[in-house]
């Protein structure tokens, strides 16, 4: 199966471009060969470019109105049978993709119940599932169970608590 992974971005260059090149090469290391990378950059006259067949970079002239709409115009633009988070600053271990889709099997959708983060110079270790609808992986059937069958609205907020809403 096809993963489609989204990468929302915004205003990352110049300033924090190395953070978006990383969270580039952490992608392109993958494991996983049937992938695609599809990154929506709405920074009004910022233009990205990378040349690789599995990225698609999309360079908007306006901003979308909320992060949700953002994400569902990528849904609707991708090809991938299962879809994942790819936030612009993450950096993943090359079998990160590879692990989700075993861990996903007939499921319709995977998040790991820990997870490690690194704000400045502390390293924390959560253990239990918190925010990682951005580390999930999911099948795109599982949008049919929301409102509308689109990407949940203000999920940057309330997004654990709706995505698990469906499951009940």
């Amino acid at each position: 199966m096809k993963i489609s992974c989204l990468m929302p971005t915004y205003n990352r260059c110049p300033d924090k471009q190395t953070m978006l090149e990383e969270a580039l090469e952490s992608f392109v290391s993958q494991t996983y060969a049937d992938k695609e990378l599809i990154i929506c950059n709405d920074t009004p006259n910022q233009k990205l470019v990378f040349d690789h067949p599995q990225v698609k970079i999309f360079n908007m002239d306006t901003r979308f109105p909320t992060l949700s709409d953002k994400l569902q115009w990528m849904i609707d633009n991708s090809s991938g049978d299962v879809l994942c988070r790819w936030d612009d600053d993450d950096i993943c271990l090359p079998w990160r993709l590879e692990y989700s889709m075993d861990k996903l099997g007939d499921a319709l959708e995977w998040r790991a119940e820990n997870y490690w983060y690194c704000p400045k110079e502390e390293t924390h270790h959560v253990i239990s599932p918190g925010n990682t609808h951005t580390m999930s992986v999911w099948k795109r059937e599982v949008l049919e169970k929301f409102p509308n069958g689109k990407y949940p609205e203000k999920a940057s907020v309330q997004l654990p608590s709706v995505w698990d809403r469906w499951r009940q």
